[in-house]
């Protein structure tokens, strides 16, 4: 399952369909992507800026690799710093 948070809103798709393979292009793709549950302002208004670019790329990258089931949340978190021994 993939999922994507907006605001307080949390979307989900079982699976990538074709046609978001399809319709390949930025903020319209990514909510193709997640079945149209959301629009392009929706996205707009409530994405992160800072990772709206790079979690749109890392999502069609894996789309077109068929690589889909590395995609599991968004927006995707940070990585955690891990401790010096």
């Amino acid at each position: 399952m993939i999922t994507c948070t907006l605001g307080e809103t949390k979307y989900s798709i079982d699976f990538v369909s074709g046609r978001a393979l399809r319709e390949m292009g930025p903020v319209r793709w990514f909510c193709i992507l997640f079945g149209n549950q959301f629009s392009p302002d929706d996205v707009f208004d409530h994405y992160p800026v800072d990772r709206l670019i790079h979690d749109i790329t890392f999502a069609m990258m894996a789309v077109q690799a068929q690589a889909t089931s590395v995609l599991s949340e968004f927006p995707i978190p940070a990585a955690q710093e891990t401790k010096a021994s």
